[in-house]
């Protein structure tokens, strides 16, 4: 009895497809009752019942308790740009808020000395800007001299190369 559950439903294929009507009529046996299974669970009809009084005037008296956590619809988290250290608390729990109201205070140290770094950067950046700027039309000239001297150099070395290879072959 030791059978893998691969060669019990390979005996279970071969039964289905040498008896194929009884296979056929099961297969729709149990679709049928699935169907009316799932659709008894899920109905909807129920019976509606009406309960009717006469109208007469009184008091009513409800009371509602509850237990639980108490939360406010006006919620909000702050979610400040910088990042810092918090140095003062201007509010406390239960506060109301106005608009633009100082409600704290982060260390700012740390983001102005990167706002001097960054400026001291852009200084340095701007003059060596400068010196370049006046340096280029200069190494330009440079440039065109060493390209004319390149040229003249090549000419004479072409013609040194050309009377000397004739002069050897007359």
């Amino acid at each position: 009895m030791n059978t893998s559950f691969s060669e019990r439903m390979h005996k279970a294929i071969s039964y289905a497809r040498t008896h194929k009507a009884v296979s056929t009529l099961v297969v729709l046996a149990i679709l049928y009752l699935g169907y009316s299974g799932y659709k008894t669970l899920t109905s909807t009809t129920g019976e509606t019942r009406y309960v009717l009084s006469s109208v007469t005037r009184g008091t009513i008296v409800a009371s509602i308790s509850g237990s639980g956590q108490v939360t406010s619809f006006n919620q909000l988290d702050l979610k400040p740009k910088a990042s810092g250290e918090i140095t003062w608390v201007g509010v406390h729990a239960g506060d109301v808020i106005r608009a633009g109201q100082a409600i704290g205070q982060i260390d700012n140290t740390i983001a102005k000395q990167a706002v001097a770094d960054a400026e001291q950067s852009l200084a340095q950046s701007k003059l060596q800007f400068q010196k370049d700027s006046v340096q280029a039309p200069i190494d330009y000239q440079k440039s065109l001299e060493t390209l004319a001297t390149t040229k003249t150099d090549l000419t004479t070395t072409y013609n040194d190369t050309y009377n000397t290879h004739f002069k050897c072959v007359s």
